[in-house]
């Protein structure tokens, strides 16, 4: 089977899952599973797909100088940390998902709050000012990573900022700093108005982002089913593990060694790699043609997860004499 009926496969299989969102729960999942034999059977007679390394070149980075002396440390690093999440299965929808995992934090809902508990007043106000670099980093990353594993033969550049341009985290964070630029032209002009002045608006909104972060929880265990914790539990524990134990300890473990940093600036970092797996991630790997159920499994298991890191970094952290 060529690439090009490989594609035509996946395409059609996709329609069929779709079709099968209407069904009960015990029969979609017979669709699904079954959609996923015919994917694997189809796969086992088609060449192997190219390495990450082979992906790289295509977007036209500069092969290596064999007479170099010095390795280019910065491109295997980056090589390496792709190929992490590719060992473990060959479906580039998965793939995404995985690496994405490792990286993504819900900075914005919970870590803000987190470091707001670990260190007070100046724990919140350092992770807030963080947010402006962290979570629009976090979400181009997040397209980036779903975005080479994508089905396409030929990862480009613009396929890249078009799906930049229409995610919605990336056009929200983009709206935001609009509104702060209009605010910023009131204060300027000595313009009294804020939305604030609009009391019934401005409750609403408020009451609206509060709810947010539990309602996207609250739907996506609506969603979860154990059923399908038997066909991901490699993946599964590959993506809890990476987020929830090797980031967290590289991370914190490097910043400690170095020394520099106080109280204040630990309770950011723990807030920005201790936390579970951003909520937002699901939807745009729907969006993005990735594996969903993965993404969903990965945020609820590394949200339970989370509860123990957190509770261990910051015990270990007061140990030190850090908090």
């Amino acid at each position: 089977m060529n690439e090009t009926q490989m594609n035509e496969l996946q395409a059609a299989l996709a329609t069929v899952r779709r079709c099968a969102d209407d069904l009960p729960t015990g029969r979609r999942y017979k669709v699904v599973n079954l959609c996923g034999r015919i994917a694997q059977e189809a796969r086992k007679k088609q060449p192997e797909p190219p390495t990450v390394s082979a992906r790289y070149a295509r977007l036209g980075a500069p092969d290596e100088n064999p007479n170099e002396t010095s390795a280019p440390t910065q491109r295997k690093a980056i090589l390496a940390l792709l190929e992490s999440g590719t060992i473990l299965t060959k479906e580039n929808a998965k793939r995404g998902v995985l690496l994405q995992a490792a990286f993504r934090a819900n900075y914005a809902f919970v870590g803000i709050s987190l470091a707001s508990s670990l260190f007070g007043d100046k724990g919140a106000m350092m992770a807030t000012v963080l947010s402006a670099f962290v979570i629009p980093l976090f979400n181009l990353l997040a397209i980036f990573a779903l975005s080479f594993f994508s089905s396409e033969k030929r990862p480009s550049l613009k396929a890249f900022f078009v799906e930049m341009s229409k995610n919605p985290p990336i056009v929200s964070i983009a709206a935001g700093f609009l509104v702060l630029l209009v605010r910023a032209l009131f204060v300027h002009f000595g313009i009294a108005f804020r939305l604030s002045d609009i009391e019934p608006i401005y409750k609403t909104l408020s009451s609206l982002s509060a709810v947010a972060t539990p309602l996207a929880l609250v739907a996506l265990g609506g969603q979860f089913e154990f059923s399908a914790i038997g066909a991901l539990k490699k993946e599964i524990i590959f993506g809890v593990c990476a987020r929830c134990c090797v980031v967290p300890i590289l991370s914190i473990g490097v910043v400690y060694l170095i020394g520099i940093f106080e109280g204040a600036h630990f309770a950011t970092f723990v807030a920005a790699f201790c936390t579970p797996v951003a909520v937002s991630s699901v939807p745009m790997v729907q969006e993005m043609r990735g594996d969903v159920a993965l993404a969903g499994q990965i945020v609820v298991w590394s949200t339970l997860c989370s509860a123990v890191t957190v509770f261990l970094a910051s015990y270990l952290l007061k140990l030190a004499g850090i908090f």
